[in-house]
């Protein structure tokens, strides 16, 4: 990596607000980012320390609305800012490389992040307390935008709570939610933590789907060939579908097979991805 850069950067401090700052080397911006003074959310490389220190002015003299737009994965709204950690927590283990280094530079910044033994084993531990999708506000926006929501599957209520706040009218469904650490071993969700509770998710399966058709079907990440997600379209048998998960880990062939069959893509939306995931959101509308 080169030397002679500079870098400028943005910190997403813990109160939501961005704040702009430089550093001469790329190990240090990954240091710094992971000090507990904030999550590295956007970086730059510059050639000389006197356009870093030009640019940090420039950066702070922007209105709120003009930093967040440069960001790219935008969280604009303070309230979910801070009641999505899900979100921190995957940005300072997986900070985004510096724009403007080369893709050699930035193949090296992500294999750090993927070695780093602070984060060894995070991937399960923070998905199993939070969610397996790790949802941005513009994914959430989108999903509320649909309407009314039920979500089959709803683990510990993450997704839902934040659609909640986005001002989703949400019934959220689990067979084995996670709302007690009373619960037996053998009645144990083995997907998400004992007690780790977000939002409100009743006890339900697919068959608690029968009509709910005028909401939007929500499915986050259901698990890998079980017949959860393809029995819930059977009974939801709704308009408007919203699945999050990349296909090689969620769902089953005979549930893509009956979205090729009876409906239509209508938006594939990019979420922040554990290694290897390449996540998303999908909207679908039957055909």
């Amino acid at each position: 990596m080169s030397r002679d850069r500079w870098y400028v950067y943005a910190l997403r401090a813990p109160d939501a607000k961005l704040v702009f700052g430089r550093m001469d080397s790329m190990s240090g911006l990954r240091r710094f980012g992971r000090s507990g003074a904030g999550v590295l959310v956007w970086s730059r490389a510059v050639l000389s320390e006197a356009e870093a220190i030009h640019e940090e002015s420039r950066l702070s003299g922007l209105r709120r609305k003009e930093s967040e737009a440069m960001l790219t994965w935008p969280c604009p709204t303070r309230s979910l800012t801070l009641a999505n950690p899900l979100l921190t927590l995957f940005h300072r283990a997986y900070p985004p490389p510096p724009e403007g280094v080369s893709v050699s530079e930035a193949e090296e910044w992500a294999q750090e992040s993927r070695m780093d033994e602070t984060f060894h084993g995070m991937t399960r531990e923070a998905a199993s307390r939070h969610a397996w999708g790790i949802p941005t506000e513009r994914a959430i926006r989108m999903i509320a935008s649909t309407g009314s929501i039920v979500e089959m599957g709803a683990g510990n209520g993450y997704w839902s709570r934040l659609l909640r706040m986005a001002g989703s009218d949400v019934i959220a469904f689990d067979e084995r939610p996670t709302w007690s650490v009373l619960r037996t071993l053998s009645d144990k969700n083995p997907w998400m933590a004992m007690g780790s509770v977000w939002g409100r998710v009743k006890r339900g399966t697919p068959k608690d789907l029968t009509g709910k058709a005028e909401r939007t079907l929500l499915l986050c990440w259901p698990p890998k060939d079980d017949p959860m997600a393809a029995e819930s379209l059977r009974v939801w048998n709704g308009v408007t579908l919203a699945v999050v998960g990349p296909r090689r880990y969620v769902a089953s062939d005979e549930f893509y097979d009956m979205l090729q069959a009876d409906y239509h893509l209508l938006h594939d939306e990019p979420l922040p991805s554990w290694p290897e995931c390449e996540d998303s959101v999908q909207i679908w509308s039957r055909l």
